[in-house]
């Protein structure tokens, strides 16, 4: 699985910010997927929606993606889903073409 191009935002010619990728397994998987590991914006540059086009990008890259993230409700915001929370973060997903991954919760009958 090839690991997809980063992106970067520019203004006037200037890198302002960026997203990166990796591939790695799936959580509760044996599956290798893409990550979104790494979404940065310059302080003096946030909160203009430059973080949220940047996951938008990544989306029309990759329609599979999970993140470990410490901002959860940017993701939540573009509709992605908590997968679970891990000591280090929380782990979201957005899948634009499948149904959720099994986070191990039994259907009930």
């Amino acid at each position: 699985m090839e690991i997809p191009t980063p992106i970067v935002a520019l203004e006037d010619n200037r890198v302002i910010g960026g997203a990166a990728f990796s591939n790695y397994t799936q959580p509760g998987g044996t599956n290798t997927v893409t990550w979104l590991n790494a979404v940065l914006v310059l302080p003096e540059f946030r909160g203009r929606g430059i973080a949220s086009r940047l996951i938008r990008a990544a989306e029309e890259i990759s329609p599979l993606l999970y993140a470990l993230t410490d901002i959860p409700d940017l993701y939540t915001k573009l509709g992605w889903q908590i997968h679970h929370t891990a000591e280090d973060g929380h782990v979201v997903y957005t899948d634009k073409k499948a149904t959720p991954p099994d986070r191990g919760v039994e259907p009930t009958t």
